[in-house]
């Protein structure tokens, strides 16, 4: 049953607080709580409110963008949410919700690289231009992200033959594959793997399985191990 929330909206019983809170204020959500209400990948969940507006607000436990928004519009529009991010949280998390607005087709590729052509953004500019390809998962995002910034050689979804496609090909010659939680669900899967990590090895790979915890958890400890692998291909 629709509940009145605040004056001109109406929602249901369960509709999340921060739309009710943006319809109070005026505002758009955006940055961190836009995509958290789109169901786009998200690395941590905001703390806060972050809403755009054209105006100035002062409320508690809110995050202000100033900008431009569509009157009556709860959510802003994918292109501002994504330069919102950029401009506000640290940049691999910005990173995943853009990668995420991309395959999830909210905006194109192009769109969202003529977007930030400000001097402004600079810095999203350069982590626009590393975005690989439009359905990598959050956590392959985030490998790329700490490979590159690590100044290393990387080239994503890599078709070798033999072995078919690997998530990563690093200095091309050190295999990465990134494991995620339900990795090895049967035994069929199991032996799978290592006929592919047998078949690369034969042709001169070296593998690392890397997993969801070490990407999320301990990047440091991750390159360090892509490093150290890659000394022992050259011995």
């Amino acid at each position: 049953m629709l509940q009145h929330k605040v004056p001109g909206y109406y929602g249901l019983p369960d509709c999340p607080k921060e739309l009710t809170l943006a319809a109070s204020l005026g505002s758009s959500l955006s940055c961190a709580s836009a995509a958290a209400i789109l169901g786009w990948w998200l690395l941590e969940p905001p703390v806060q409110a972050h809403v755009r507006a054209d105006r100035s607000i002062q409320h508690p436990g809110v995050c202000l963008h100033r900008g431009r928004r569509t009157r009556g519009r709860l959510i802003a529009a994918p292109a501002d949410i994504v330069r919102d991010a950029f401009r506000c949280l640290p940049p691999l998390q910005a990173l995943v919700i853009a990668e995420s607005a991309v395959a999830r087709n909210a905006l194109t590729l192009r769109t969202l690289q003529h977007d930030l052509e400000q001097a402004r953004d600079w810095q999203a500019q350069g982590l626009v231009a590393g975005m690989g390809r439009p359905k990598a998962s959050p956590l392959e995002v985030c490998a790329r992200y700490h490979l590159l910034a690590a100044g290393l050689e990387v080239q994503e979804e890599v078709l070798v033959p033999g072995v078919g496609r690997v998530d990563f090909v690093v200095a091309g010659r050190l295999i990465v594959e990134i494991d995620g939680f339900e990795f090895h669900s049967n035994r069929t899967h199991y032996r799978q793997d290592r006929n592919r990590w047998n078949a690369a090895t034969a042709q001169g790979y070296h593998t690392l399985r890397i997993t969801a915890e070490l990407v999320l958890g301990n990047p440091g400890l991750f390159v360090q191990l892509v490093r150290e692998s890659l000394a022992d291909t050259d011995r």
